[in-house]
């Protein structure tokens, strides 16, 4: 009932995947027993190399249970390692893991350390939290996950955790060092070095906040403190998933004092009330005007625009793949330089068009002037040097593309916007 979890798997982002298959690496690493078990290794190396192909990150919550464990294995003598087979099977978890990750890392590794590096470098305000460099140590930066993991869990399970974790700290317990190891360096690796924060990030990490919880309750042995306390959990918990699924933001609100007793959504939109979420971009009235206008049965490729600083437009595209496996979508300010590279081959370009705006294509002063307004940080990196003149570039065949598209549908969405649904006609950039 950890909200950063139900609500997270609503959403399209990569870390409620990536926090799966985390759980059942750590899980296989434990099964293998310091790589003395050959089957649990080779699995453990399949189970590491698909969390690094969902998403790099992955290897930050397990290299530190790794390590751990090689310190304990390299701490005896060598003789001992290769009777036991340790050595073999160490070699055969790299092999596996290697090989698997190389599928998409082999050629990405430049890119990988760029990204981190902007993540702990950056001297801009970022997107998630606006911490800049000058901020990094502040005490709010310092203090943001803490804050957003109460915030998240909801006061109870919140507290739960915190005095699970105490004692969890104290006691002689088997394991405690691997769980320590997977919880306590990612926390504060990004708590201290990025400067880009969000409490996703730490989803990886709930697994072992809730086994610590879980391991804090069942040490209660005074029926007369535990039967109260687990019957508040377990009122509590579904309640706080019901509100937080279903219930607008008001009923949410109850507080004692400035403390909030129920959590907040992990991240982006929910599910704030009836109809279900995605109902909210007329997903199928979309699907049905492109497929109206499309091959049956064929791949379709379409462009999304639009003025939103939100990442809506994105959960609309998620939610038009999920309805029809043959679309293929690209975001203009997301994926620029992919959006680009396919442009002469977009069968749609689907555009949002802001409330009160009578713009209905993506080009001229006016598109531009909205764009900035509304992708302030996006539009920033955008044009920096490297990417300056892609960025302009894509500007201007956005603006000489406009008769190659007709206008085949309109989605009205909630709030006055909608989306003008273009189909191409012809191509005048075609190769």
């Amino acid at each position: 009932m950890n909200p950063l979890i139900f609500t997270s798997s609503r959403q399209f982002q990569l870390d409620f995947p990536l926090t799966a298959m985390v759980a059942l690496s750590i899980l296989l690493f434990l099964k293998s027993n310091n790589f003395t078990n050959r089957k649990y290794s080779f699995f453990f190396g399949l189970s590491l190399g698909w969390t690094m192909l969902i998403k790099g990150q992955g290897m930050i919550f397990i290299i530190c249970p790794l390590l751990w464990s090689f310190y304990k294995i390299f701490a005896n003598r060598w003789k001992e390692i290769l009777r036991t087979g340790q050595f073999q099977n160490i070699a055969i978890f790299i092999l596996v893991a290697g090989l698997i990750a190389s599928i998409w890392w082999g050629d990405q590794l430049k890119m990988a350390r760029i990204d981190l590096y902007e993540h702990i470098f950056s001297k801009q305000k970022s997107i998630e939290a606006n911490f800049s460099w000058n901020e990094k140590y502040s005490f709010t930066a310092l203090s943001f996950y803490s804050r957003e993991l109460l915030k998240s869990l909801g006061l109870f399970l919140f507290l739960a955790f915190i005095i699970s974790f105490i004692f969890f700290l104290i006691r002689k317990i088997q394991h405690k060092g691997t769980i320590l190891a997977w919880i306590i360096p990612p926390f504060l690796l990004f708590n201290f070095a990025f400067t880009v924060k969000h409490i996703r990030f730490l989803l990886p990490l709930m697994p072992a906040v809730a086994l610590i919880t879980a391991w804090g309750l069942g040490q209660i042995r005074n029926k007369i403190l535990k039967i109260p306390i687990l019957s508040v959990m377990l009122i509590y918990a579904p309640i706080q998933f019901y509100l937080l699924s279903y219930c607008p933001w008001n009923y949410r609100e109850v507080s004692i004092g400035n403390l909030k007793i129920f959590g907040r959504l992990g991240f982006g939109t929910d599910y704030e009330a009836p109809p279900p979420h995605k109902e909210d971009f007329k997903v199928k009235e979309a699907v049905r005007i492109i497929r109206e206008h499309a091959l049956l049965n064929q791949p379709v490729k379409i462009g999304s625009i639009s003025c939103e600083s939100n990442p809506s437009n994105l959960e609309m595209l998620y939610y038009l793949r999920l309805e029809d496996r043959f679309i293929e979508p690209f975001d203009f300010t997301e994926m620029h330089k992919d959006f680009q590279e396919n442009f002469n081959s977009l069968d749609f370009i689907v555009f949002h068009q802001p409330a009160q705006s009578s713009l209905k294509w993506p080009g001229g002063e006016q598109f531009i002037k909205l764009l900035k307004a509304r992708h302030k940080e996006r539009i920033a990196q955008l044009e920096q040097p490297y990417s300056r003149d892609q960025w302009e570039r894509l500007l201007k065949i956005l603006e000489e593309a406009e008769p190659d598209f007709q206008l085949v549908g309109k989605v009205f969405k909630d709030k006055g916007d909608s989306y003008y649904i273009y189909k191409r006609i012809h191509n005048v950039y075609a190769h």
